[in-house]
């Protein structure tokens, strides 16, 4: 009687299991779907910028003569009307050019406006300053300047930008921007301090000029703010220790790293390789937005440098931090055993490998300031010719060295130079 009730009771428990799957398999049911306005949204840190904000010249020079010249940097009230007034005109047309020489004086030309960018940077990217309109398709080296030059013969401004070798130069066809624009511009140079010529394209100013020491206070982005916006499922993630304080995250793939003590973090995604993206300016807007959802811009930035090859890892884009002081604005440059003032993005295919950047969130305004002159004239050129590496210097300009403390953050004025392979170090 016993086995004969088992045996009915595994023949139901057999029948109902068929029936549960004949139901799962068949049976359509009503399903509520999930909209899209029902998903969390992202924790926002920081500042939510466009492309267009985060590229501007890194100086404008003014050449009065042959002999008279001044350097306005971002954000500077001169820079800024030069600036606002080309970035609206109207650029059309390009041709390789056989007779511009990168030195007004070698040109029986005196007056005209220098327009500089760094080490160089893609067309493409270019556009952000001025859409420049091509009738063609137009094979351009990486452009590091844009030259306005007064053309006495023509009576007209003729407009040039120079590769990053200066070896070669482009003539801009057609332009709105007129010669009565261009003499207003040099004119701006009459109040500024003046600069001379040193190795032919360095620009050095015969007076010291007037800084400032800075200290700001600070607030942090937390590791859990990091690992909620880096990490798709933060639930998973391990802390796996480390002897040295710094905190290493995983969830099996991806990896965030976190100095502690410099309040500085990398993350790397190793995704699987794809094909190289030939589209810089489609890598750097999907960079920005990266960086838009995933931390934000915690102060002032610009696009100082993309790297002219591409990595294992793919295309390197570093974005420069400013600091806005009246009447100028002048970048940061990290020390060598302190990450600060950039960052960074390596993208492969569009999507991010890896990211760095700093946690510091300074406050707006610095709660103390004192000025400082900054030695230029002969002191600064004997340092120069006492550099090692001079012939590979590109630049020299006024930077900022900071030092973090757990209370502060202190901004002192040096003289850095800017090397031809992009790299940026303070002048000895």
């Amino acid at each position: 009687m016993i086995e004969k009730s088992k045996t009915i009771l595994l023949v139901l428990l057999v029948a109902s299991s068929l029936l549960q799957s004949y139901l799962l398999a068949y049976h359509s049911s009503d399903f509520e779907p999930i909209l899209e306005t029902d998903y969390v949204e992202t924790e926002k840190i920081g500042t939510q910028v466009a492309s267009e904000s985060l590229f501007y010249p890194q100086q404008i020079v003014l050449h009065k003569d042959t002999e008279q010249h001044s350097v306005l940097y971002p954000e500077h009230p001169f820079f800024d009307i030069i600036y606002d007034k080309i970035r609206v005109a109207t650029f059309e047309g390009l041709r390789t050019s056989t007779s511009f020489k990168p030195l007004l004086r070698q040109q029986n030309q005196e007056n005209g406006v220098e327009i500089r960018f760094g080490s160089g940077i893609p067309l493409s990217v270019f556009n952000l300053f001025v859409p420049l309109k091509l009738d063609f398709v137009t094979q351009v080296d990486r452009i590091s300047k844009m030259w306005l030059t007064v053309n006495k013969v023509s009576n007209k401004v003729d407009i040039f930008l120079v590769n990053d070798t200066e070896t070669a130069a482009y003539e801009i066809l057609t332009t709105d921007i007129s010669l009565e624009q261009v003499l207003e511009f040099i004119g701006l140079s009459e109040l500024q301090v003046k600069y001379k010529i040193m190795q032919s394209h360095l620009y050095i100013p015969v007076e010291d000029i007037p800084m400032h020491s800075l200290i700001y206070k600070y607030t942090s982005i937390t590791t859990e703010q990091m690992e909620n916006v880096l990490f798709p499922d933060p639930g998973i993630t391990r802390n796996l220790p480390t002897r040295d304080g710094t905190e290493i995250y995983s969830d099996g793939k991806r990896g965030l790293q976190i100095k502690t003590n410099q309040l500085w973090m990398s993350y790397t995604d190793p995704i699987a390789p794809l094909e190289d993206s030939l589209d810089t300016r489609e890598d750097l807007n999907s960079a920005i937005q990266f960086i838009n959802q995933r931390g934000g811009w915690n102060g002032q930035f610009r696009i100082d440098y993309v790297a002219p090859n591409l990595t294992d890892k793919g295309q390197r884009i570093i974005f420069r931090q400013y600091l806005p002081i009246y009447p100028a604005s002048y970048p940061i440059v990290e020390q060598e055993n302190q990450s600060f003032g950039y960052i960074a993005a390596t993208l492969q295919g569009g999507t991010i490998s890896e990211y760095e950047r700093s946690l510091i969130i300074m406050d707006k305004m610095p709660t103390n300031r004192s000025e400082k002159l900054l030695a230029g004239g002969q002191r600064l050129e004997d340092r120069l010719l006492a550099y090692d590496n001079l012939f590979d210097v590109d630049a020299v300009y006024p930077a900022y060295r900071p030092q973090i403390t757990p209370e502060y953050v202190e901004f002192r004025p040096v003289w850095v130079v800017e090397l031809d392979n992009g790299v940026i170090e303070e002048l000895p």
